[in-house]
């Protein structure tokens, strides 16, 4: 296959590969700035509580980014679960009065799951 890369991959699939696990390691970041943003609003343990769990999510979603990157199929279905997550919980802040810049956050797992499609698609056709 010319052009693959150390993990088999031709360039444009390893492509949507980095892109996949781009977005949500950046999705990663900005849930461990929100558990930074919890503690700091300063709400007692509650908030302590909140920070750790979101912590915890964005030490998953890292993993589930570096799976990606090691081009691990099985990493899909996580990568698809967290951006249709990152969506619905988007779409309910809308709904609850966030601020319209909110709707560009919506690049970030819109981009996971277009990058998840093609991969498959790029399988499908490999087979």
């Amino acid at each position: 296959m010319s052009g693959a890369g150390p993990e088999g991959l031709s360039g444009r699939r390893a492509g949507w590969r980095w892109l996949a696990s781009s977005a949500t390691w950046l999705s990663a970041l900005v849930i461990a700035g929100v558990a930074v943003g919890s503690v700091a609003g300063g709400h007692g343990r509650f908030a302590l509580g909140v920070a750790a769990m979101l912590v915890v999510y964005a030490v998953l979603l890292g993993l589930i980014g570096w799976a990606a990157h090691r081009a691990r199929s099985w990493a899909d279905g996580l990568l698809i679960g967290s951006a249709l997550l990152h969506i619905a919980v988007l779409v309910s802040l809308l709904g609850s009065g966030a601020p319209r810049w909110f709707w560009s956050l919506l690049l970030i797992p819109g981009a996971v799951l277009v990058a998840v499609v093609m991969l498959s698609l790029g399988r499908r056709r490999a087979i």
